[in-house]
């Protein structure tokens, strides 16, 4: 299954959630990574290894355009336990998209960012990116999100509760010009 990166409009406090997702197996993705400050602190951003040098994140997960704190850690499956499979990396240079912005509180345009590490990750094989635009050929054709954070949406009742161990989910493909008409209220990235 394509991994998949949300371009909607979400707000801040929902950004991290996996909701309706289950605990990934350990080691079923293993290009998962998690931008953590160099004091080993958490970043609350993960992205994933595209390349053996390289990391696609969220534009926003660098609010200053740099990346001097951030040190990310890929094949991470739970910050309780560093094991010996996951790889430190260092940076090298980071790219945000060139037109990338800020347009409202929770609201971004072009929210993508490449991070390149000094050295290639030697343990973990990158994701494949899809690069044809026929893919997926069909709506409703499941795509997987990953990520830790949340497993709910905040409401008045309950408070959402916090993981730390990578969670998935799986959620059906639905085109832009689909998901426009059916959230009329809610903008996409372009």
């Amino acid at each position: 299954m394509p991994l998949l990166f949300s371009n909607q409009r979400q707000p801040a406090r929902q950004r991290q959630v996996i909701i309706g997702g289950e605990e990934a197996p350990r080691g079923r993705y293993p290009y998962f990574v998690v931008l953590s400050s160099h004091n080993g602190g958490g970043g609350g951003c993960g992205g994933a290894l595209i390349a053996s040098d390289t990391i696609l994140t969220a534009g926003h997960c660098l609010p200053d355009d740099t990346s001097e704190d951030v040190q990310p850690r890929v094949g991470l499956w739970t910050v309780a336990e560093e094991d010996a499979t996951v790889e430190v990396m260092d940076l090298a240079l980071t790219i945000r998209h060139p037109d990338y912005v800020q347009v409202g509180p929770d609201e971004f345009r072009h929210d993508f960012t490449l991070l390149f590490f000094q050295a290639n990750a030697t343990m973990h094989a990158p994701v494949t990116v899809n690069l044809n635009a026929s893919i997926p050929a069909v709506p409703q054709e499941p795509l997987v999100a990953m990520g830790m954070g949340s497993t709910s949406s905040p409401d008045v009742e309950h408070e959402p509760q916090s993981v730390d161990t990578l969670r998935h989910v799986e959620l059906d493909y639905l085109p832009n010009d689909q998901c426009n008409q059916s959230h009329s209220e809610t903008k996409t990235f372009q």
